[in-house]
């Protein structure tokens, strides 16, 4: 995390957002959970919507981020499919022992995962590349 750089020890800007988006997902994760009358739980959309929109910018910590949000249904609805897209696209941009994180977690929703919805997920990712324009980086 820390370079020398003349002398002085500089922390990376790219490593100060990752820690910036962590602390802001881990302290939203449950300080605004409530329960429904179902019994199910409902966290504030806002830090879906933050992620969503930072990760559409190509942020991949932002992407990693929509996986686990949609792995569990925290601040929206539960979905493996949307879920293993999200882990994928950070996947392919991440490095190192995050990426292989997101490479398992992605494995672990590919098993619960249907044929059919497996194809949805690579739809979802090729419409998404239409989309933004973005390349996939490995």
């Amino acid at each position: 995390m820390l370079a020398e750089y003349s002398g002085r020890a500089v922390v990376s800007t790219g490593r100060w957002l990752c820690i910036v988006l962590c602390l802001a997902f881990t302290s939203c994760h449950y300080s605004y959970l409530v329960e429904t009358p179902g019994g199910q739980f409902q966290e504030n959309r806002g830090q879906f919507e933050k992620m969503l929109e930072l990760a559409e910018q190509g942020n991949s910590d932002a992407m990693y981020f929509l996986g686990l949000m949609y792995a569990i249904g925290d601040g929206t609805p539960q979905d493996d499919v949307r879920a293993y897209t999200w882990f994928n696209r950070a996947a392919s941009r991440l490095a190192d022992g995050r990426r292989e994180d997101a490479v398992v977690r992605r494995e672990a929703i590919a098993k619960r995962l249907t044929v059919d919805q497996r194809a949805k997920a690579r739809r979802f990712d090729e419409q998404w590349l239409r989309d933004t324009g973005f390349v996939e980086e490995r």
